[in-house]
């Protein structure tokens, strides 16, 4: 089960995603949820995701600057960013923090899907490097 933190400071979209996406049918479990990009951090130093779905624009510490303190300290996070922003500069950012996905909102239960998907095949495919190079 790969194990999923999910960070968006609106309650109704927090709430959407948890009900919304069929988590067990992806091999997913939901370790946590937060509402800004402290939170987040915090969660994710505690319960260690594989990956980690942000909103970008958060109170705190945004998304950009809650993956960076992520990666600081855990390596292997997988991301899928989420915004209502169109903006190129958004995108390149989510790029520049290894985004497996940058998804804009509102969010489309199949776009989601499909991220997760991507994520859950990066997270397998990192682990049979790491399992080939341990060896």
């Amino acid at each position: 089960m790969y194990k999923v933190l999910i960070v968006d400071d609106c309650k109704s979209d927090l709430r959407g995603m948890k009900s919304y996406i069929p988590w067990k049918e992806l091999d997913c479990e939901i370790v946590a949820t937060a509402q800004n990009g402290l939170d987040g951090y915090n969660a994710a130093i505690k319960y260690k995701p594989d990956i980690v779905i942000t909103d970008i624009a958060m109170p705190v510490k945004d998304g950009f600057e809650m993956t960076k303190l992520i990666n600081s300290q855990l390596k292997n996070v997988f991301y899928i960013y989420m915004s209502c922003h169109q903006s190129f500069d958004y995108a390149q950012l989510a790029i520049e923090n290894h985004a497996y996905a940058y998804i804009l909102k509102p969010i489309r239960r199949d776009d989601m899907i499909a991220a997760v998907k991507k994520a859950v095949n990066a997270v397998d495919d990192d682990s049979s490097k790491s399992e080939l190079i341990n060896s």
